[in-house]
């Protein structure tokens, strides 16, 4: 399991360094743990080789490969205006949150850097990796998105060197040959708009041939599927798009909308892929209605503000259909239900986070009636039959407190460990142990590792 801290402020570069000083606020940490007999541990701390104050080193998104072997780790503030590949990551800082990813791999226990990886087209705050990175399963495949890129382009490697589409967004794919990494292909939006931050979110399927793609801001009033994405009327309602693989060559499948699209909802806050790429989910963080549990129809009711809802999609061939409407079983004002989302490996159990959902539950099953934990987060657990969804289990930390965040969360292959992380709790415990009552720090944050069984 990789961890990733942006606030951490430690001056220390690449592996196991210092980590006692705080000389760089800002320049974010990422930790590794293994777990062996069912016991976690602590087996590296990563830094970027040229770690910099305000960097934010592993700011929202951090991937790992299937074996473990390989893990990427975004921070769109990094400065540098170099393009492309190296080794060797640059000192240069004139190119102002521009954006870095940096791979790291392992042999036994050991870890190394191997590649550091920026933009072909590099620019001042196109926030390369700012949010969002994935490895495919063998860790050979890397996408990367960059929301506020600005060029015009539309489709498959289009004219990168332009900034007419102001944060329209791109999303660049990678691919690795031994230990040697190189680009492979520039993906951008058939309809691209500025302002639409396509790759806000992005995601490839296992195998490495399907790519999901989220663009929270843009403004179409289509539905569904392979709609007329041509206007501007529903702003900010939200897109995803799917790429596909065949021959070497990446090509767009489907423009995918929300069955009930509004604007301001944001279809694609958050997206994820089944293994094989058939399955995909995809979060509407400030849709607005108060309809409760599973459906195959997407309610119209607008009578809630930012409950939040997420919508799931199954392929057959090369075409898409939706299956489920999703809600959670509390709905609230606020709570921004889907605010992170996670897949197992078959597409047949989802997380999904809720970071202002307020109940003072605790562990699993608890009471959701009681909102006097204003923002303390919740997970909540969904299984699928064939097409068909249904709601399993809601999860909230141990120690759970008002304003705690439970938000990030990841699955295992079968889905069967949760690890759902929250950015602002406040204890000050260390290392791996029970769920601590102190708060006597400000936003240290923590990891929760929940056993799921069916």
């Amino acid at each position: 399991m990789v961890v990733g801290a942006r606030h951490e402020d430690s001056n220390a570069t690449t592996i196991n360094g210092d980590e006692t000083n705080n000389d760089a606020t800002n320049s974010g940490a990422a930790y590794v743990y293994v777990k062996s007999g069912g016991v976690w541990a602590p087996e590296a701390y990563l830094k970027a080789s040229n770690a910099d104050a305000g960097d934010r080193f592993g700011i929202n998104d951090v991937t790992i490969s299937d074996d473990g072997n390989t893990i990427a780790i975004g921070t769109g503030n990094e400065d540098s205006n170099v393009t492309g590949v190296s080794t060797t990551a640059s000192s240069d800082n004139t190119g102002t949150s521009s954006g870095a990813v940096y791979i790291f791999s392992r042999t036994g226990s050991s870890w190394t850097q191997e590649a550091y990886i920026k933009a072909t087209n590099t620019g001042i705050s196109d926030r390369f990796a700012n949010v969002t990175l994935d490895l495919s399963n063998d860790g050979n495949t890397l996408v990367v998105g960059a929301g506020s890129e600005d060029s015009d382009a539309t489709t498959v490697n289009g004219d990168q060197f332009n900034d007419l589409s102001s944060n329209s967004g791109a999303v660049y794919v990678y691919n690795r040959s031994g230990s040697t990494w190189s680009s492979t292909a520039y993906l951008k939006a058939v309809n691209n708009g500025s302002s639409d931050t396509f790759g806000s979110d992005v995601v490839i399927s296992g195998d490495g041939t399907t790519i999901a793609v989220a663009a929270e801001n843009e403004g179409s009033n289509a539905t569904t599927i392979n709609g007329d994405g041509s206007n501007d009327l529903n702003n900010t309602s939200g897109a995803a798009y799917i790429f596909t693989l065949s021959g070497g060559v990446w090509s767009q499948e489907a423009y995918i909308k929300a069955s009930n699209n509004d604007a301001s909802d944001f279809f694609g806050t958050a997206l994820d892929l089944s293994n094989d790429g058939n399955v995909l989910v995809v979060s509407a963080l400030r849709e607005d209605s108060t309809a409760t549990g599973v459906s195959t129809t997407a309610s119209a009711d607008n009578s809630g503000d930012e409950t939040g809802a997420v919508y799931a999609f199954s392929r057959s061939g090369s075409t898409w259909t939706q299956d489920a409407y999703i809600k959670a079983p509390n709905p609230n004002d606020y709570d921004k239900f889907g605010d992170q989302l996670a897949l197992s490996a078959d597409g047949n159990v989802l997380a999904i986070s809720t970071w202002g959902e307020d109940s003072n539950a605790q562990t699993i099953n608890g009471d959701q009636s009681d909102n006097t934990a204003s923002d303390s987060g919740a997970v909540y657990i969904y299984t699928r039959g064939g097409t068909v969804w249904a709601y399993q289990s809601y999860i909230k930390a141990s120690n759970a407190d008002s304003f705690d965040s439970l938000e990030y969360v990841s699955l295992n292959s079968d889905g069967t460990t949760l690890a759902a992380g929250s950015h602002f709790e406040q204890s000050n415990a260390t290392g791996v142990t029970t769920a601590s009552a102190d708060n006597s720090l400000f936003a240290p944050g923590a990891v929760y590792i929940f056993n799921i069984t069916f």
